[in-house]
């Protein structure tokens, strides 16, 4: 009888994974969806990238009023300048990383051997 429990024990823990479904990506995707579109049908899909300011009208109307003069405008500003001053060797950060802004982050950080 114990050899008999003991292989339907061992028979179970091997083929477990094998039995059990697990979803991939693209169900994972679709779950996540339905589950929104489920709770919260009155929400656009596509203002979901805006995380909770779809669903809070006051954080929205905050976010909205603040983006209207970004606080973090005169910063972008002082990058812009950063970006293109000339070090002492004459070369700027856009020597180094290329004009195309958008490929930056493939090759940060960089730095020489």
């Amino acid at each position: 009888m114990k050899k008999l429990i003991t292989s339907v024990a061992l028979f179970t823990l091997a083929f477990t994974p094998f039995i059990t479904t697990q979803a991939g990506p693209a169900e994972d995707i679709e779950a996540l969806r339905a589950y929104f579109k489920k709770n919260m049908p009155s929400a656009d899909f596509d203002d979901y990238k805006n995380g909770i300011y779809t669903f809070d009208k006051d954080a929205r109307e905050q976010w909205e009023e603040i983006e209207e003069f970004p606080p973090y405008e005169i910063d972008l500003d002082k990058g812009e300048e950063l970006w293109e001053k000339s070090f002492k060797n004459g070369k700027s950060f856009a020597d180094c990383f290329g004009k195309d802004l958008s490929k930056i982050r493939v090759k940060y950080p960089f730095h020489d051997k």
